[in-house]
Order: C-alpha cells, then sequence, then structure tokens
C-alpha cells in the first residue's frame, strides 16, 4: 500500500513506494505470539446473508480465524461480546445504521477495535469518511473472489497485527496522527505550494531515499522513472485525470505505473486517487508481492508435482472407501508396484491377510479423529511378497464441511524398524557385557553414594553390588584421598566432559589394599548438582609392574651411565639422540658436544659416504645386525678404532634409528695386526722349513728306491716299504701344516654363497642344483674349501651320486645351509667320527678341516641325513652372521 498527498491544483507532491509485505513481516516477528489462542475473533456485519456465509468460510478456511456475522449494525452493536472481537469487517451500504455510522459508534463506545470497511460503493467518496472515523482500512468488493478473499485475509491479519503493534505505542495528538504515524506504509502530508508538511517513516525506508536526496517531485521523478520520456507522458496524463476530478467533481480513474526504487528494484503499483480537503489523497496498491505471488504459485504448484514425483517416500490419496486414487511413482521402487496397478484398489489389498483384522481397526481408530491425525504404523506387501513395514502420515482431503478421502506420506521404516529391533538387541548384549565384565561398572549421585554397581566388584573387591548399593564411594577410599576424590569430581562436573581416569586406593574385604582406575563421566546435571557413572579398573598388578619397570629403568641407567663402552643412539639421520657419559673418557668428547651431530662427523672423510649407505641397508634388515669396525679421531687428534654393536629401533616400516655400544678395539687392533705380523713371519718361516724337510724326503725316498733295486733279501725289503711309508706320513703331517697355517690368517668377511660353490669342479655325471643366490655369510676366506671338500665327499665316497643340491632357510633366527646329495649316504655310527682327524681312507684332513674353518666365525656343521638314502650336512649360521638380500 502507498500513500501520497498531492496539491490539488498544481504538479503532484512526493509519491511513496513502499513494502508492504516487509512491514507485516517485521510486525508478525514482533507481536505473533500474543494473538489469541484460537485464532484471530473478526466480526463480519453484512445485510446480504449469502456474502456472510461465503466470507465466513473462506476467512475460517485459513485456519486463522473464528468469524462470527451478524445481518445488520443494529443487531451486531446488541451483541454485548464485541470488545472481544480482534476486527471488525462491516459493508457501508445498510438499512439504519451504514458502515460509517456504525464505526463511529465503535470508536465511540468500544475504542480502536481494528475497523475494515468493506463495500460494493465507490472508494473514492467512502474512503475520505471511513478514514476521518478512525477505519483502518477501506475495501471495496467485486472482481475475482478468490483474490478479494484473499486481499481481505490479508488486510485483516495485517490491522490486528497493526493494532497490537499500536497498542505498545505512545498516545498520539490525534487518532489520525497516530495512523500516520504508525501505518505500515509510506504517508506524506503536502501543503498547497507543494512543500511537506509531514512523512512517516515508513516513507523514507521503503522509498530508500532521504528528503535530502529528493526535496521534491522533480527530484523523485527522475529517480523513480529514469526513462525521460516515459516519466512525462505518465505525469502528464495523471494531471489531466487529476485535474478532471477536480474541475467536474469525479473520482480519479487509477493508474498503474512501474517504479523504481532506490535499491534499484521495479515495482509494479495501481494509484488510486481522491480529493481529500485541499490535496488529493493517493492510495497506492503494490501489486508486485500479489503478480510475485501468482508467479510463485505457479511455480510451487510445478515444484510441488516435482517434489511429489521424486520424493524418496510414497504420496498417496484415497477416499473415504479406501480406495487409491493417486499414489506416486516412488511406489515402483519402494513395493514393486507401477502407480496405475494400485489406482481403483483397496488399501486394504496392500495388508498381508494376517495383519488385516489389526490394520483395519488401527485405521478406524485413527480416521475416526477429528482435526489433525495421528501417525500410526501398517505392515504392508511387497510385490515379490515379503513385508514392508510403512509409518503413515495422514491428513484429511476436505472442501468446507465434507471430506474427501485422506491423503499424505508413506515412510517405509522397515530397515529403522530392524535397527531399533537391533538396537534392543544390543542394549541386552550391553547389559550381558555390563553383568559379565571383569572390571566394574558404576553409577552414583551428587553426594557420592551407589545407585549401580556390576557384579565384576564381587570378583575385584570381595563386596557384592547388594552390599554397595545406597553406601557412599568415600566409604571404600583410603582417607588421604577422599577429599581429592571429591574435589576431582567436582571439577569433572564444572567441564562437562569425559576426562583422565582417576587412581584411588581401596579396601579390599580381606585388608588388601587395591589400585583402582576410575573413569568417570557426567550422566546429568541438575540444580548444580552432577552425578556420574564410569567404569572402575584394578590396576593393582600393572601399578605393581610399572614400580618394577621403573626400578629396572633405573638400574639401566646407572648401567649405562658406568658402563666402561660407550652406549649411544641415533635417529633415522644419524644424528645423535644420546651418548653415554664414557664418550669423555674413550675419546674426549663431552655428551653435550655430540647430541644433534651426526654419526658421520666421527669417521674419516672417504669412508662417509660408505657409511651412510651401510645405513640405509641396514635399516631394511630383520634380526641382529653384526658388529663392524670404523676408524674416528680421539678430540685430541690421535687416531682410534671403535667396534659398533648396533640394533635397530622401532619396528617395520616405523623405523626410528639405531641404539647400541661402541667399544674402543684400538688397542686390540694394535695387537690383533702384531699378532698377524708375527703370524706372517711363522709362515715365511713354516714355508721354508715345509720346503727344506720335503726336499729331504723325496732325496730319502730316491736312496730307497735305489737300495730296494741292490736288495734281494725280502726281509730287508719290507723294512725299506715300512721306511717309505713312514715318510709318506710325514710328508702328509707337513702338507696339513701348510693348510692349517692359512686358517684366520686373514680377517672374516661377507661372502656370498653363490660365489664359492665349486660349480666348475663338479664331474660331468653329476648335476648340482644351488638355491642360494642373495645369501652371504660373515666367514673365513677359506669357505670355499669348507664346499669343494663336501664335494669330494660326495663324489669320492656317495658311490653312486647322481645329484647334489644346496640351498638355505632360516630356523628361528638362524640361517640353515644344507648340502646334501643322493649317494649311499653315511652310517649312523660314523655321523660324528667323520669330522676327526684322520678319519677316512684318505688324509682324513677334509671335514675335519671344514668345520675348523667353518668354527672360526661361530658356524657349525653336522650331517643329518639317513643311511641308504644320501648324505645331508646342514650348515648353521648364527644371528647377525648372515644377510638375505
Amino acid at each position: 500500500m502507498i500513500v501520497t498527498f498531492w496539491n490539488g491544483r498544481s504538479s503532484p507532491a512526493l509519491p511513496v513506494v513502499g513494502n508492504i509485505a516487509r512491514m507485516e513481516s517485521a510486525i508478525q516477528f514482533t507481536n505473533e505470539d500474543s494473538w489469541m489462542e484460537g485464532g484471530i475473533r473478526v466480526l463480519y456485519v453484512d445485510d446480504e446473508p449469502a456474502l456472510l456465509e461465503i466470507t465466513r468460510i473462506f476467512l475460517e478456511k485459513t485456519g486463522e480465524f473464528r468469524v462470527d456475522t451478524s445481518i445488520s449494525a443494529k443487531d451486531a452493536l446488541e451483541n454485548h461480546s464485541i470488545p472481544s472481537y480482534d476486527a471488525i469487517v462491516s459493508d457501508y451500504q445498510m438499512p439504519e445504521i451504514d458502515g460509517i455510522a456504525f464505526l463511529k459508534i465503535i470508536r465511540d463506545q468500544f475504542g480502536s477495535i481494528p475497523f475494515i470497511l468493506f463495500t460494493g460503493r465507490g472508494r473514492e467518496e467512502v474512503v475520505i469518511a471511513a478514514i476521518n472515523n478512525g477505519a483502518d482500512f477501506y475495501l471495496q468488493k467485486g472482481g475475482d473472489p478468490k483474490a478479494q478473499f484473499a486481499e481481505l485475509t490479508h488486510k485483516i491479519r495485517q490491522v490486528v497485527l497493526r493494532k497490537q503493534a499500536e497498542a505498545s505505542s505512545r498516545e498520539s495528538e490525534s487518532r489520525f496522527q497516530q495512523l500516520v504515524e504508525q501505518a505500515p506504509f509510506p504517508i506524506t502530508l503536502n501543503r498547497l505550494d507543494g512543500s511537506i508538511l509531514f512523512t512517516n517513516k515508513k516513507f523514507l525506508d521503503i522509498i530508500g531515499w532521504t528528503n535530502e536526496e529528493a526535496p521534491n517531485l522533480k527530484n523523485w521523478e527522475k529517480l523513480a522513472f529514469p526513462d525521460t520520456k516515459f516519466m512525462v507522458e505518465q505525469l502528464n496524463d495523471w494531471k489531466k485525470r487529476v485535474a478532471i476530478a477536480i474541475n467536474e467533481g469525479r473520482t480519479i480513474e487509477p493508474i498503474t505505473l512501474p517504479i523504481r526504487e532506490k535499491s534499484g528494484e521495479e515495482r509494479i503499483v495501481e494509484f488510486s486517487s481522491v480529493l481529500f480537503r485541499d490535496n488529493v489523497l493517493i492510495i497506492g496498491y503494490d501489486m508486485t508481492e500479489r503478480i510475485r505471488a501468482e508467479k510463485a504459485l505457479k511455480e510451487n504448484a510445478e515444484k510441488y508435482r516435482a517434489l511429489v514425483e521424486t520424493s524418496p517416500d510414497i504420496i498417496w490419496e484415497i477416499d473415504t472407501q479406501g480406495i487409491f486414487r493417486y499414489v506416486s511413482p516412488q511406489i515402483r521402487t519402494i513395493m514393486g508396484y507401477a502407480p496405475e496397478e494400485i489406482i481403483g484398489r483397496s488399501i486394504i489389498d496392500m495388508i498381508p491377510e494376517d495383519e488385516r483384522p489389526y490394520a483395519i481397526q488401527e485405521m478406524k481408530r485413527v480416521f475416526s479423529k477429528g482435526g489433525p491425525l495421528p501417525l500410526f504404523q501398517v505392515p504392508v506387501r511387497h510385490r515379490d511378497g515379503h513385508t514392508l513395514l510403512f509409518e503413515i502420515r495422514p491428513s484429511l482431503s476436505e472442501i468446507p464441511g465434507n471430506v474427501e478421502g485422506y491423503r499424505g506420506v508413506a515412510v517405509d521404516i522397515t530397515e529403522r524398524k530392524n535397527a531399533e529391533d537391533a538396537l534392543k538387541r544390543s542394549e541386552e548384549k550391553y547389559r550381558a557385557l555390563v553383568e559379565t565384565s571383569r572390571d566394574i561398572v558404576w553409577e552414583i549421585d551428587s553426594k557420592g553414594t551407589f545407585r549401580y554397581v556390576s557384579p565384576g566388584v564381587f570378583t575385584i573387591t570381595g563386596y557384592t553390588p547388594e552390599e554397595l548399593l545406597g553406601k557412599s564411594l568415600l566409604d571404600f577410599v583410603s582417607e588421604d584421598r577422599r577429599a581429592d576424590l571429591m574435589q576431582e569430581l567436582t571439577r569433572y562436573g564444572s567441564l562437562k566432559r569425559t576426562h583422565t581416569p582417576i587412581e584411588i586406593h581401596v579396601h579390599h574385604r580381606d585388608g588388601r589394599v587395591l589400585t583402582i582406575e576410575i573413569r568417570p563421566a557426567l550422566t546429568e546435571t541438575h540444580d548444580e548438582m552432577e552425578e556420574f557413572r564410569g567404569i572402575a579398573v584394578d590396576i593393582t598388578e600393572r601399578k605393581n609392574t610399572e614400580e618394577a619397570l621403573k626400578k629396572s629403568e633405573e638400574k639401566y641407567r646407572a648401567l649405562v651411565e658406568t658402563s666402561p663402552d660407550i652406549i649411544w643412539e641415533i635417529d633415522r639421520e644419524g644424528k645423535f639422540q644420546y651418548v653415554s657419559p664414557q664418550v669423555r673418557a674413550i675419546m674426549g668428547f663431552t655428551p653435550e658436544e655430540l647430541l644433534g651431530r651426526s654419526i658421520a662427523d666421527m669417521v674419516p672423510e672417504e669412508i662417509r659416504p660408505f657409511m651412510m649407505r651401510e645405513m640405509g641397508r641396514m635399516f631394511s634388515m630383520e634380526g641382529t645386525i653384526a658388529p663392524f669396525e670404523v676408524p674416528t679421531r680421539h678430540h685430541d687428534g690421535h687416531e682410534m678404532v671403535i667396534e659398533i654393536r648396533p640394533a635397530l629401533t622401532g619396528t617395520g616400516d616405523q623405523r626410528e634409528g639405531f641404539r647400541g655400544v661402541a667399544v674402543d678395539i684400538t688397542e686390540r687392533k694394535r695387537a690383533e695386526k702384531a699378532i698377524m705380523d708375527a703370524n706372517r713371519q711363522l709362515k715365511i718361516l713354516g714355508g721354508i722349513t715345509r720346503h727344506d724337510i720335503l726336499n729331504k724326503t723325496t732325496m730319502v725316498r730316491g736312496y730307497l728306491d735305489l737300495a730296494r733295486m741292490e736288495v734281494t733279501n725280502p726281509g730287508t725289503a719290507g723294512l725299506l716299504e715300512n721306511v717309505e711309508s713312514g715318510l709318506l706320513a710325514i710328508q702328509s703331517q707337513i702338507e696339513f701344516t701348510r693348510l692349517y697355517e692359512n686358517l684366520g690368517a686373514k680377517a672374516p668377511r661377507w661372502l656370498s654363497l653363490d660365489s664359492v660353490i665349486p660349480v666348475s669342479q663338479v664331474p660331468e655325471s653329476i648335476t648340482l642344483d644351488a638355491d642360494v643366490k642373495g645369501v652371504e655369510v660373515f666367514a673365513d676366506l677359506m669357505l670355499e674349501r669348507v664346499f669343494s671338500n663336501l664335494l669330494d665327499n660326495s663324489v669320492r665316497h656317495g658311490k653312486h651320486v647322481k645329484e647334489i643340491r644346496v640351498s638355505s632357510r632360516q630356523n628361528g633366527k638362524d640361517l640353515v645351509v644344507v648340502w646334501e646329495d643322493n649317494g649311499i649316504g653315511i652310517p649312523t655310527g660314523n655321523k660324528e667320527k667323520i669330522f676327526e682327524r684322520g678319519f677316512g681312507e684318505n688324509t682324513g684332513l677334509g671335514l675335519f678341516l671344514a668345520r675348523e674353518i667353518l668354527s672360526l666365525t661361530g658356524i657349525g656343521m653336522k650331517e643329518t641325513g639317513e643311511e641308504g638314502h644320501g648324505a645331508r650336512f646342514e650348515i648353521q649360521v648364527p644371528n647377525g652372521g648372515f644377510r638375505v638380500s
């Protein structure tokens, strides 16, 4: 609604455009809670009975109004309940007392009851008298009934809300001034010279321009009508209408114009005008919202159909006999039926036969109620025969006074029902779990009194639940912890969330002191009193274990701090995380000097890349890592040799670094070098001596051969044979010293088994299958002779060996390398003798030497084959003495 006062004989004064919808929203937000319970009470007075009835029906259909009617103003005034009405709607032309007279009486006797004049007479000659006498709205009959009654509904709601807002406002100097100031639409009052006498706040709020921005009509025209040509044409036409109305005393024909607000929004406004004293009263009806509403209504209808058609639930409608008149397409997805298969059928057909008596009784109970219908559940049959459970949300389908049927939504709650049943079963399982838990599930009130204790309390404390119910938790807590416990619970209650467990000491029934961990949770708070529930866990054994661990850690720290070697730990990058104090005595550095530095800084620059590569390789290893030696320098610069004995920290993909022991072996290495130098000298001496002895034995054997040619006495010849046999034995022993002196002559190394298997020495008649690729062992450099001796043993003593197989497998943390053939095998009684020196048909040194070579690095060997099924030698490599790539 737009109201503007124009000068009667000059250009129109400032017209005002406003948004009533926004005004109404503001009022509803403030006052809608004050509406009378049961809706707005309306008294409608008209001398047309049919119009009374149809108006009552339309108004009450909205659900907002309760309408009483009266055939005349006289009858209405005799009704002593007029003050109880929220609004009065009255016709103008009525016998005895017309609408204006009726309005005057209402104002004189009953004050400001909202009054709407609803008449068929021309608005121009009635509206002035209506407003002058305190009418709230004026509405003309005629036109489309639906639109007319919608507007009447709107006016009643608006005037009631407005009057409620006015009730809280201050009294103004006059009823007209009160109407203007509190009106939910813009109003201005202008002098005949066009100057503005008064504008209400809504004028400025809705139009959007201030008096400073648009002090007169011409300024406003330029703003409201950007199209100058259109503005001039429309205003000239308007001036003509006003001039004719003034000169001839006729009503001014309404005109509809698009105007633009300051915000840029275009609004469609219908202007109707009447002469008012020396001014022109212009009543503008904002058509924008109605036009938008009609458009929105059409769009909403389309949206409603789309919503119904795409709803995940089934939308349905039945008549009073239960016959389907409509069902949405979703029934196909949910129940397997096409909509056309259902329409025309009874709802009872959809219910399983054994459920029908209950379902019919339930539907009768629901559909027999008046007003809003309650939800109910009913089983239905899917097309494939299985049963679903639906929640029915019904409403009446009716025209005023006549129920046509029912419509609503059917929601498939089968899964939800199954979930509820599962939840119930889960709760039963939870109760069973609580009742059988080894821990104590408890609940106390705000004073600490037990309201529930699970049976697990008996196992832990020796008390039954019945003995604890009604007693205070504090009775079972050691005195030194009671105050702390209540303080903790109070603090937890103020934080309103689950917290860190609390440890307390309680007494067992037999007097023992137990350590209990309480894990509380706040259940509810009322009247500033907290209640808790939670779990109590017996951690006595754990605490004892922790105490023992603490003592053990203290012992370990003391051991580390006093160890004669360096205890260290590095991260993945090789940076020191810990170094024991002994590093000062051994290397001259303080622990603080090394923390954060890389271990690579401690070795000569030329071997740093190799060391970092080795660290990366060791990260992928499992089990114990073999010790290794690294050269380094003391703080004062002299050279040292440190033996590193590392172990990985972390597990799997979460390797964190290394820790271990660093042993100063500088003196040992010097001693070893001295020994090696001595051994080298002895080896040279032994070689010379051995060479000379062998030369002498060769010479003696030559003389023996000459003597045998000269001797004819058999006895003497036999003596010469014995002498030669002794010489051969001496030669064999001298040869053994050559082999044995090489044992340990050089430091052990990592040797690949692939490289030491004597494949080239295998006779063509024998097949050797070696499955040891990627396996390395830490052994003496003579490891190759071990496998050569094993091959010689298979060839010489296996008799009919055709196949030899070499394989490896892990046995716990150790590695077992297996040499096996398909020969005659080793007799049970000889399995250990074959490793003795001198046993066998030849020198008797082969397997004896092989075991000696292996023993240098802690590797063992035994024969485990079965006689008659081939020999089987198992070489046992200890953890840390092998690696597999």
